[in-house]
């Protein structure tokens, strides 16, 4: 909702957003000097609305596996949010059967 503030036309999945995606992850696979920023924005974009609990890190943490980034976002997590190795691994076992919940409208 808040995007759309932004972004009248905004959509959560746009026609051909796989390709997109598919584009991206091969762009960042190629450009490591830019894993960290990248890495830090979806860190910033998962904690913008504290309502959502952790539904955003986990969609965080699926977005950074999909492009490759599982690695550095992780790190970021356990350093900037003094989150612990129990309540990471916690989040991204349980990570994709949420995102996938609340996609499906049952979150």
């Amino acid at each position: 909702a808040h995007a759309r503030c932004f972004f009248p036309d905004f959509e959560l999945a746009p026609a051909g957003g796989e390709a997109l995606a598919a584009d991206l992850a091969a762009d960042l696979a190629t450009a490591s000097a830019c894993h960290d920023y990248v890495a830090a924005l979806l860190m910033d974009l998962a904690l913008v609305d504290p309502d959502l609990q952790d539904l955003p890190l986990a969609a965080a943490l699926e977005l950074g596996r999909a492009w490759g980034l599982s690695s550095v976002l992780e790190a970021r997590l356990l350093r900037d949010l003094s989150m612990s190795k129990r309540q990471l691994n916690k989040l991204k076992q349980e990570a994709a059967q949420r995102v996938q919940q609340a996609e499906s409208g049952h979150a």
